[in-house]
């Protein structure tokens, strides 16, 4: 056995680890959202399930990038793991940046100003005297 062989062998190690996990998230992650549908047929709470699948599914490109950088790292590989590194950042700051951005504001203006949107708070006409909006 020479190094070549040693390298085959990581490399299937390697290969064997990142596809249980997507074959196996993706069957977690299948199982939740089955479960959600039929929850769902039977009672309002089924959404829940089908979220949590929904998420595991998003989930698992971002935890394969994470695996394949501790396994870039324990192999001492430290220019591929700076560059799965770098892509799981820009990964993470996607999605803290879309997580703030779709929450509204909120602070004394918009209490005073009311909504923008039409139809909103602010395009309420004012109430007259004995009636109501």
């Amino acid at each position: 056995m020479g190094p070549a062989m040693d390298d085959r062998d990581r490399l299937l190690r390697l290969e064997s680890m990142l596809s249980g996990l997507l074959r196996y998230g993706a069957l977690i992650a299948s199982a939740w959202i089955a479960a959600g549908m039929a929850l769902g047929l039977h009672a309002d709470r089924g959404g829940r399930c089908a979220a949590i699948g929904i998420v595991l599914l998003i989930a698992l490109p971002a935890l394969r990038i994470a695996l394949t950088t501790a396994i870039f790292l324990i192999e001492r590989d430290y220019l591929f793991a700076a560059f799965s590194s770098t892509v799981l950042a820009i990964i993470t700051v996607g999605f803290i940046a879309g997580v703030a951005l779709s929450r509204p504001a909120r602070g004394p203006d918009m209490d005073r100003l009311g909504s923008s949107a039409p139809g909103g708070a602010g395009d309420r006409p004012k109430s007259v005297r004995g009636t109501s909006p």
